[in-house]
């Protein structure tokens, strides 16, 4: 059995990285990009009106101009060149004509029988914005490792790029066993209980940016947890096994993974909840076999499996790790780390009710995991605690 910061350093050094792969650039949320991406165009590609006003031919000594048209955003303005005392209705966004040297607000101008005068004294270069002043044809754009956020997608796309090189995200699997489990839309009768693991999963992993998900299912015998098992693992890139990993009569999961050929990297952890943790790997495969009681299946997913998700994608881990006041007393034995559900406000944490493995309440009250090292046996109110914050 191991450490907690152990654990965590094992499924770092174990984690295979991503492969090269070109996506469309509104599909690349989350990606992180493979290489260094730089532009193709000026950006604006041609000088713009940055205000709905007027484009004159700008003169000192000039207070009234000749309006002789107007230009759209979007309108070619190449047929209109502004001469002395000549401007132009315009529009944000629009090109500007040739001759035009300043664009005046419309706020500021009073048009009258097709000519406008200003409220207040106007200058040359007002309200125009250059060619290339954001970027200009051959600027980096973005470095190899950026992570693709919505302006990043809203500024590659302004700038005409239609596809990206990232680096890829895993196809993950979730094998769900118990012959407990019964589907949601079953009638619960004795003995039995809704299967929520392998939803609880789906969804965690759909809220950090992980998509291809596939779900299995196994009867617990040793024969058919080997069999689906295998049938995951060549499937998918990482593995996540719900229940079965512990030591009952009817828990296959760690030998059918033995046979299969999976090489274990640790198994337990010292702990609470989560300890019966198990982490391996499989042809540059990973494997987690997660404990089966919910509230520790999701502390595993937030502390390991994310962990290990974010190396193999090279994103940066999700979870801020925060310095927080505790609001309350807690006493622990000695000898093992433990995570608390607690709910952060300004910066003081209040531990949740029923911190039970078995339990997921204390997630849905609460918004972060407070860790207590293994020496730690008591917390006081007042205290400063290490959080990891799940918003």
């Amino acid at each position: 059995m191991i450490s907690i910061e152990e654990a965590i350093s094992a499924v770092k050094s174990n984690t295979e990285q991503a492969k090269e792969i070109s996506v469309e650039t509104t599909n690349s949320l989350g990606y992180t990009t493979s290489e260094n991406i730089y532009s193709s165009i000026n950006m604006p590609p041609f000088q713009q009106s940055a205000m709905d006003g007027y484009a004159i031919h700008f003169e000192e000594n000039i207070n009234e101009y000749q309006i002789i048209g107007e230009i759209q955003a979007g309108q070619d303005p190449t047929s209109i060149k502004l001469k002395t005392g000549e401007g132009v209705r315009i529009f944000t966004g629009a090109a500007i004509p040739k001759g035009c040297s300043s664009v005046i607000q419309q706020e500021w101008c009073v048009l009258n029988s097709k000519k406008i005068s200003f409220t207040r004294k106007i200058k040359n270069e007002l309200n125009i914005r250059l060619i290339g002043e954001q970027l200009k044809i051959k600027d980096l754009v973005l470095s190899k490792g950026s992570e693709i956020c919505p302006a990043t997608i809203g500024l590659l796309t302004g700038i005409g790029i239609a596809k990206v090189k990232v680096f890829s995200k895993p196809r993950i699997g979730i094998l769900i066993t118990g012959n407990e489990l019964i589907s949601v839309k079953e009638q619960l009768s004795p003995g039995k209980i809704f299967e929520s693991n392998s939803h609880l999963l789906k969804n965690a992993l759909l809220k950090y940016g992980y998509e291809s998900i596939s779900i299995y299912k196994a009867k617990d015998t040793f024969k058919e947890t080997k069999h689906i098992a295998e049938k995951a693992i060549n499937e998918n890139d990482v593995l996540l096994i719900s229940g079965g990993i512990s030591v009952g009569d009817y828990d296959f999961v760690f030998d059918a993974l033995k046979e299969i050929g999976v090489e274990t990297i640790f198994y337990k952890v010292k702990q609470k909840p989560g300890k019966p943790l198990f982490f391996g790997k499989i042809n540059e495969k990973a494997i987690f076999g997660l404990p089966g009681n919910p509230g520790s299946a999701l502390t595993c997913f937030y502390i390991y499996v994310l962990r290990h998700l974010s190396v193999f994608s090279k994103t940066s881990f999700p979870l801020n790790f925060i310095k927080v006041k505790s609001k309350d007393n807690y006493y622990k034995k000695e000898g093992r780390g433990e995570f608390l559900k607690a709910k952060i406000e300004n910066g003081n944490a209040t531990l949740c009710d029923f911190q039970n493995s078995s339990m997921l309440k204390a997630f849905v009250d609460g918004n972060s995991l407070v860790y207590l090292s293994e020496n730690t046996t008591e917390i006081k109110k007042g205290d400063v605690l290490n959080a990891y914050l799940l918003l």
